[in-house]
């Protein structure tokens, strides 16, 4: 993975159209406050082998429970876990999203975090996205099934 270090908003964007412009391709970004590894909270909070189960069990008791929250009755499984992460719920889901300036704000919005006498850098992943990383909602892939990380 490269890492640039910018000091301000312009070289941040001038590096990001820098990148669209030599690669040609569309990206998604992800801002941090420090450069912590890209886990969703699921796998933050969960002990190894026992993230299936849990998973299951938060989706299914959010799937019974859900229809006061939603203004539509979401009938995929993606609807359902999507409307779970956005209520707070621990999922697989990471969130991304296509703009640079959201990204930075979320790396940035709050004070610096402090370790070990230093503050930290935020951090804004650039991940640049191909035709077949997207999961097709029309397709009957279950997320509990897909063997591989996927863009929703």
């Amino acid at each position: 993975m490269k890492k640039i270090a910018v000091n301000d908003l312009s070289s941040f964007l001038n590096h990001v159209a820098e990148e669209k412009e030599s690669h040609k391709a569309d990206f998604i970004f992800r801002g941090q406050r420090t450069e912590q590894p890209l886990r969703p909270r699921l796998a933050r909070i969960a002990r190894k082998g026992k993230l299936l189960n849990l998973e299951k069990l938060i989706f299914e008791e959010f799937r019974r429970t859900s229809r006061a929250l939603a203004e539509i009755d979401p009938k995929a499984d993606w609807d359902i876990l999507s409307l779970a992460q956005h209520h707070g719920l621990p999922t697989r889901l990471l969130d991304w999203t296509y703009s640079a300036l959201a990204a930075i704000w979320f790396a940035v919005e709050q004070e610096p975090e402090e370790h070990e006498g230093e503050l930290q850098d935020a951090v804004v992943f650039l991940l640049k996205t191909r035709p077949g990383d997207f999961i097709n909602k029309e397709s009957r892939e279950k997320p509990f099934e897909s063997p591989n990380t996927r863009i929703l």
